[in-house]
């Protein structure tokens, strides 16, 4: 299919197709509510209030799309590309972005409880008030990503996490921490009953960081700032 560019509400729900390309349309509150597509090219779209509700899109190309305030909870997005995208306030509890790349993508005040980020790139991202709670993000690597205030981790799964050099001010209660990077990260956060087990946190300055009841089993605690 040639690309169609639309600029108005169009509804692609319950569909099942090859492929899709509507790059730059202007799609303001549409709905694909469980689409399945092979691919699709979304790319520099106006997705704003959109509905992907039970979507499945793998391998999209969402790049420099604007998807703030849409609904895509229990979506699938496999290894699609979200890079420079804003979703900003977006509800993605549930979703799968497995491989996804959210490189310097805007996910400020989005929900993405018990989402599943496992293998994401979340590189130079905004999670500025994110609520990641009980959230896959095992393996991520955070590196240049913005966790600097009000994200909730509480619960998450961060095992084996990259978040070395960062300055930590979140609610990472009950999360699951086990060999995780925290090199010289500056925690300031709620870490209680947290498991940091096997993690790195050398050099780390933890003054005013919560560690009530967290597991420091075999953790690297070599120049810690207390």
């Amino acid at each position: 299919m040639k690309n169609k560019k639309l600029d108005s509400y169009i509804d692609y729900s319950n569909q099942n197709l090859r492929e899709l390309k509507l790059k730059g349309s202007d799609l303001r509150n549409s709905n694909f509510k469980c689409l399945k597509v092979g691919y699709a090219d979304f790319s520099f779209c106006d997705f704003r209030g959109a509905n992907f509700w039970f979507a499945v899109i793998e391998n999209g190309n969402f790049e420099g799309s604007n998807l703030e305030g849409s609904n895509l909870q229990y979506g699938r997005f496999w290894s699609s590309n979200f890079k420079n995208a804003t979703l900003a306030g977006a509800i993605l509890r549930y979703c799968d972005f497995r491989l996804a790349d959210l490189r310097k993508c805007n996910l400020e005040g989005s929900k993405l409880q018990r989402a599943n980020l496992r293998g994401a790139n979340l590189e130079g991202a905004n999670l500025r008030g994110a609520n990641l709670e009980g959230a896959n993000l095992m393996g991520i690597d955070f590196s240049g990503a913005n966790l600097l205030v009000g994200i909730n981790f509480s619960g998450a799964n961060l095992m084996g996490v990259n978040l070395s050099n960062t300055s930590l001010q979140a609610d990472f209660s009950n999360c699951n921490l086990a060999f995780a990077d925290l090199s010289k990260t500056n925690l300031q956060g709620n870490f209680s009953g947290c498991n940091l087990a096997f993690a790195n946190l050398s050099g780390a300055n933890i003054e005013g960081a919560n560690l009530e009841a967290a597991n420091l089993l075999c953790t690297n605690l070599d120049g810690v700032k207390k």
